[in-house]
């Protein structure tokens, strides 16, 4: 049975993290870890690991549970989450195993992909996950992505038979925020809001913290935005809101997560091989991305990430 009562993040600013590899898929374990050290000395809360953003579709079980590990190990003190969403159901309750061995704060979990399901297929399935995962959970709704929306109706009964610290909702509905705001209040669970643009407006709804993977490279303004939108102080939101829409600008138009590779790349941050082969298309838009975004850091004195300085503090 899922526990909601040990340390897993109840507020805070959550970096999506990406997930460098090498050529021959293996996990780029310094870049990793100077990331991390990055993060940490930027003030960033805590990270979530093989995410959508953390291409976890796109990585072995074997190599996941060692990306598990290295992040339980070298992230402290951020908290550590790990999404252990898989569409096979051994899979999820392997992950999440290991991530209580290892000392994982909680877990996030989605429904599985590929299938259209019923809201009470959904439910059944992350309730049967629940009852066999030994930490918190953290709801995890894109169902752009997934193809399966949770809706109320499952939040509402597996918070009141399982219990969650927290559901992360992403993806293009934003007015959702409202339903899941209010039953965040009624059930004592935390919103986590991926909406980076509408951040300020998800605050204002009731959002209690953001998980996004631009603090993979402007981990320095998102801070500033973050602490801005939860003291509700509309003037100091002003200028890192615009600087955060000015990158996302420069790089929408290259495919995700392929984008976040083009933002980290143009502050020096290693985004390792691609793990799939990419269009020539996509690889300039890839390139006109990078470039764009140099211009920006450059102009906003951003300094270029020191991964040897990094990794030296780890």
């Amino acid at each position: 049975m899922s526990d909601t009562k040990s340390s897993a993040p109840r507020r805070g600013l959550i970096n999506a993290l990406w997930t460098p590899t090498l050529a021959d898929g293996s996990l780029d374990r310094p870049a990793i870890e100077a990331h991390l050290a990055f993060l940490r000395e930027c003030g960033i809360d805590g990270v979530i690991a093989l995410g959508s953003t953390g291409e976890f579709t796109r990585l072995d079980i074997p190599t996941r549970k060692e990306l598990i590990s290295l992040v339980a190990e070298q992230a402290r003190p951020m908290a550590v989450l790990i999404n252990v969403s898989d569409t096979r159901f051994d899979n999820v309750i392997e992950l999440a195993a290991h991530a209580k061995t290892v000392g994982a704060d909680g877990v996030a979990l989605m429904p599985p992909s590929f299938f259209k399901l019923t809201p009470a297929d959904v439910l059944e399935f992350l309730l049967r996950a629940a009852e066999k995962i030994e930490l918190p959970v953290c709801l995890y709704n894109y169902p752009e992505v997934t193809n399966n929306r949770i809706d109320p109706c499952v939040i509402e009964a597996f918070a009141d038979q399982v219990g969650m610290f927290g559901i992360k909702q992403s993806g293009a509905e934003f007015d959702y925020h409202h339903e899941l705001a209010a039953l965040a209040k009624k059930k004592g669970f935390t919103l986590f809001s991926a909406s980076d643009r509408r951040l300020p407006e998800a605050f204002e709804i009731g959002a209690g913290g953001h998980i996004g993977g631009l603090p993979n490279f402007i981990p320095e303004i998102m801070r500033e935005l973050y602490d801005a939108c939860e003291a509700g102080d509309k003037a100091a939101i002003a200028q890192p809101l615009a600087r955060m829409n000015a990158a996302i600008d420069a790089i929408c138009k290259v495919p995700f997560p392929f984008d976040v590779a083009a933002g980290m790349e143009a502050r020096g941050i290693t985004p390792g091989a691609h793990k799939m082969p990419i269009s020539p298309e996509t690889q300039e838009k890839y390139r006109t991305a990078v470039e764009a975004c140099r211009k920006l850091y450059a102009e906003w004195g951003l300094p270029q990430f020191q991964p040897c300085a990094a990794a030296a503090e780890v």
